[in-house]
């Protein structure tokens, strides 16, 4: 996963990935590790990824992000296909999407603006 690879990056800027190597668990995607987090029965005791993929999952608190030099941003943008059947309809979409009345919506899901 993306949020995985990342994470092994910052483990080894901080010199601790070789310690840390037996006790990693590789998992398709956040969703994926976050639910296994939630389910564990000790065996995990700690997932990061994504603030996205935490926040949906119940059974695992969310702490907070990692310090500034080590976050990744990832930055999503919306297109609209050129020959689209109703541009005008998926230009309002995006416009609502990124608006000032869904930010407390995308807020809630973990997007920071």
């Amino acid at each position: 996963s993306t949020a995985g690879a990342h994470l092994l990056k910052v483990f080894t800027e901080l010199g601790i990935a070789e310690e840390l190597s037996g006790r990693l668990h590789e998992f398709p995607n956040g969703n994926a590790a976050m639910n296994a987090l939630g389910a564990a029965d000790g065996m995990l005791e700690l997932g990061a990824t994504m603030m996205t993929e935490i926040k949906p999952v119940k059974s695992v608190d969310s702490v907070g992000p990692l310090p500034g030099r080590l976050q990744s941003v990832t930055m999503y943008t919306a297109g609209i296909a050129a020959r689209s059947l109703q541009p005008l309809l998926a230009r309002e979409f995006v416009t609502r999407l990124t608006g000032p009345d869904a930010r407390p919506m995308l807020a809630e899901a973990g997007f920071l603006p």
